[in-house]
């Protein structure tokens, strides 16, 4: 079967369009297209449509989670010192790097705060850091509220609006992270 022919979802599944089994697990998914021949995910209408889609829907999300955000805003402000947002530099589509938003949700000494819990969970910091109905000590109260939410991502509607992200796609990566995709990525 030709890779033209693949869909790959959430890094588990491999689905094909067409006859006979990929992998244990994969599900077919040629009945639910209305023809056999493949999408194809880079063609400009295809590009244009979602950039569009992202455009608009940026705008009235942004519109519609302004009062919110204001509310988060203060609340970050009010429970903990440092700034507001929290900007960190990740790869996007075509390993273009650029500066992602997010309410900043732990404290400004959270490197810190990694370490005592390191020592105080015999090592084991991947347990909060993984999974996010943990207590992370890094975290402040209110960013808890906001991880628990997603509200802590709420900003990240600038960056799709500048074209950096887009609503529906992959995360992008950190750069410290790279490495564990290993093939994964173009």
């Amino acid at each position: 079967m030709s890779a033209q022919n693949q869909i790959v979802l959430e890094d588990q599944f491999v689905a094909s369009q067409g006859e006979g089994s990929v992998a244990t697990g994969s599900m077919h998914l040629s009945r639910y297209f209305a023809s056999s021949s493949p999408v194809l995910l880079s063609s400009w209408q295809y590009i244009g449509a979602k950039r569009v889609i992202d455009l608009v829907a940026s705008v009235i999300l942004m519109s519609i989670f302004a009062i919110p955000g204001i509310f988060i805003a203060f609340a970050v402000f009010l429970t903990s010192r440092g700034p507001i947002f929290y900007r960190e530099e990740r790869i996007g589509r075509g390993g273009r790097t650029f500066r992602i938003f997010k309410c900043r949700s732990m404290h400004r000494d959270a490197s810190k705060r990694a370490h005592v819990a390191e020592s105080h969970k015999d090592g084991n910091v991947l347990e909060w850091r993984m999974l996010k109905h943990l207590r992370d000590p890094r975290i402040t109260p209110i960013g808890g509220f906001l991880r628990r939410w997603s509200l802590d991502e709420l900003p990240q509607l600038i960056n799709v609006f500048r074209g950096e992200m887009s609503l529906i796609g992959p995360r992008p990566v950190v750069a410290s992270r790279l490495a564990f995709y290993g093939d994964l990525l173009p």
